[in-house]
């Protein structure tokens, strides 16, 4: 028994489904700790800027003044990191965003695919059809006698 063309698309077409559908959740995930990224570094920048300015007019003694110097750079340190995190968590966004466009743009293919052979598949059926409509016509026409 032969398979026809859109029965073979139709499977393709459900595994570039499945691959677009874990695209679109590793693309989700992605964007969620891209989320989390950004809100990591937007805290630790505002306390930052906090820390600094509550400490702005504070009189020190030299002591003080280092360990506030060193939290300072602590932080900036901190800061800078969460940057570089946040950098690579935007690539990783970028390169599951390509790859379900491109799982997205195979699927579609193979939509348009299944939709053509489908068609094929009628048209093919209709003609079919007609044949045998026609070759009964004829067979009727030349078992009935004619009126003379």
């Amino acid at each position: 028994m032969t398979t026809s063309k859109t029965t073979r698309f139709e499977g393709l077409k459900e595994l570039a489904d499945g691959r677009e559908a874990q695209a679109a959740r590793s693309l989700a995930e992605s964007l969620g700790a891209l989320r989390a990224k950004e809100a990591q570094l937007q805290q630790l920048r505002d306390y930052l800027d906090e820390y600094q300015r509550d400490r702005a007019n504070d009189t020190f003694d030299a002591a003080r003044w280092e360990n506030t110097r060193r939290f300072v750079s602590s932080l900036s340190d901190a800061v800078t990191r969460r940057e570089t995190e946040l950098e690579a968590a935007r690539a990783r966004y970028q390169s599951e965003a390509e790859r379900w466009r491109d799982a997205h743009r195979q699927t579609k293919a193979f939509e348009k695919l299944v939709d053509k052979y489908y068609r094929e598949e009628l048209k093919e059926i209709e003609r079919r059809d007609q044949k045998e409509l026609d070759e009964q016509t004829s067979r009727l026409k030349r078992s009935t006698p004619t009126e003379r």
